[in-house]
């Protein structure tokens, strides 16, 4: 397990990360943390029961499943992750602009955060292939369920493999003159036009 950085160095990583993200390290007052919890609580809401019905109309209704009902239960796994596993915990981060998970849990949040973006991302790019072929070349072979399952399994491959370095280089930084805890990731190299790149 990584050792938190504290001090200048932290200091020094987090103006290099700012630069990079965009992230500030300020507060947010009390009507923008209304705004916040309300915006929050509605996606919430509507992701929850949105993606729950998916889910369950998939998965009762499993003789009618075919490859794209494959790929919208890979979809609604992807969602059901980024918002439960780090969209609450980024949440809350945001509202107080302290991290209190732990290094450990820093480095899963930002693995996560990548991982679930680039599933649901594939998984929308193949299900948009799949159903341009049912219509554009209706008398093609249809994709089966096991080729849907080896399609949705290559995605999850190579989103892991894209989210990888966010693992590696992810840190908690212990900012002593504000006394807060930031999470966020630090490329090796200092040069931040170098570290966009990358």
């Amino acid at each position: 397990m990584k050792e938190p950085i504290t001090g200048q160095d932290a200091k020094d990583h987090l103006l290099v990360a700012s630069n990079m993200t965009g992230v500030s390290t300020s507060q947010l007052d009390a009507d923008e943390k209304t705004a916040w919890i309300f915006a929050f609580g509605v996606l919430l809401v509507v992701a929850t029961m949105g993606n729950s019905l998916v889910t369950w109309f998939i998965i009762a209704r499993r003789r009618l499943a075919k490859a794209h009902s494959c790929f919208m239960l890979s979809l609604t796994i992807a969602d059901f992750a980024m918002l439960y596993l780090e969209g609450i915990f980024n949440f809350i981060y945001i509202l107080d602009g302290h991290w209190r998970f732990g290094t450990t849990y820093c480095m899963i949040d930002r693995f996560l955060s990548e991982l679930t973006n680039a599933a649901s991302i594939f998984t929308l790019t193949v299900t948009s292939y799949d159903r341009y072929l049912a219509i554009v070349k209706p008398f093609f072979p249809r994709s089966t369920r096991k080729s849907a399952v080896l399609t949705i399994f290559t995605c999850w491959i190579i989103a892991v493999t894209l989210a990888t370095p966010n693992l590696l280089y992810s840190n908690e930084f212990i900012l002593s003159g504000e006394d807060l805890t930031k999470c966020e990731i630090v490329w090796p190299e200092q040069d931040v036009i170098l570290n966009n790149y990358s």
